[in-house]
């Protein structure tokens, strides 16, 4: 049997030739011109249907994302992989024989203005499809309405299990909540030889709520005992209450599903505290 290798994390740097940072961004790169050039190939059936809009010679395919706010860095991300990808299919001869014009709205995060933006690519740019949202509230909230318009909408990152069943017109390119909560708890119990774990979750967030109850009940599966579970609100920024029944509830693990900014906070606290034990997240 060959022999576990250490997660990166807790390898020291110097065993490595290459810079493993900038292998992995020109390695995302490479994955995200990928996923966004099949998104567009997928809308080509629909597109076909529903017939180009505007100017004759092109098709005009939405786009939206969180641009501005806290999660702004995986909207800006995703847009610019959605207008690369258009460029290259353009540049190829683009879809049926017509050019990709792609009107892009920032919604800054917000479920209201998630709807605003799509009220406007339907409603005044007359899209026949739309790329986003971008995170999970946002995206179940203008599925819904792409359902009822029955207007194809591709998100390549939100991972809620309810996304896909607004509508049969509704497509992801990533992966699910599930399966990320159950990797992180298969990953404490055999890479980490735990057998407590804590979570500490915002119980007002789809994604990071899909993720703790994936991963308790993968936990339970695996004989992992969840010791404890504590919430936070949208726009908490203080934890140290919560980190300190962790430290105190023996657990050997902390699962932290949530987005990077608030991440930081919990990580920068859970050390300030005393709290040693790894914490893993997605």
């Amino acid at each position: 049997m060959q022999a576990r290798k250490q997660p990166l994390a807790n390898q020291p740097f110097s065993r490595h030739k290459r810079n493993p940072h900038k292998k992995r961004r020109n390695s995302m790169k490479i994955k995200r011109i990928a996923l966004m050039l099949l998104v567009v190939a997928l809308l080509v059936p629909a597109l076909a249907a529903c017939g180009a809009s505007g100017d004759s010679k092109t098709i005009k395919i939405g786009a939206m994302g969180p641009l501005t706010g806290d999660v702004a860095v995986y909207g800006i991300a995703a847009t610019n992989g959605f207008k690369l990808a258009a460029e290259e299919v353009n540049k190829a001869g683009g879809i049926l024989g017509k050019q990709i014009e792609m009107p892009i709205l920032d919604e800054k995060g917000d479920v209201n203005e998630a709807v605003n933006a799509y009220n406007k690519l339907v409603d005044q740019e007359k899209v026949v499809a739309i790329l986003g949202d971008i995170t999970s509230k946002p995206t179940i909230s203008v599925a819904q309405l792409a359902a009822k318009a029955n207007i194809p909408l591709v998100t390549p990152t939100a991972t809620a299990l309810d996304v896909t069943k607004q509508g049969t017109n509704v497509f992801r390119a990533c992966y699910i909540d599930p399966f990320q909560g159950e990797i992180m708890a298969q990953f404490a119990k055999e890479n980490l030889s735990a057998t407590k774990a804590a979570v500490i979750y915002n119980s007002g967030d789809d994604y990071s709520s899909g993720l703790k109850d994936s991963f308790a009940a993968k936990a339970a599966e695996l004989g992992l005992e969840v010791v404890a579970t504590e919430s936070y609100a949208k726009g908490d920024t203080d934890f140290k209450a919560q980190l300190t029944k962790i430290a105190a509830s023996g657990a050997e693990a902390l699962f932290v599903p949530d987005y990077y900014n608030t991440v930081a906070l919990i990580a920068n606290q859970a050390k300030a505290t005393g709290l040693t034990i790894p914490l893993i997240g997605v």
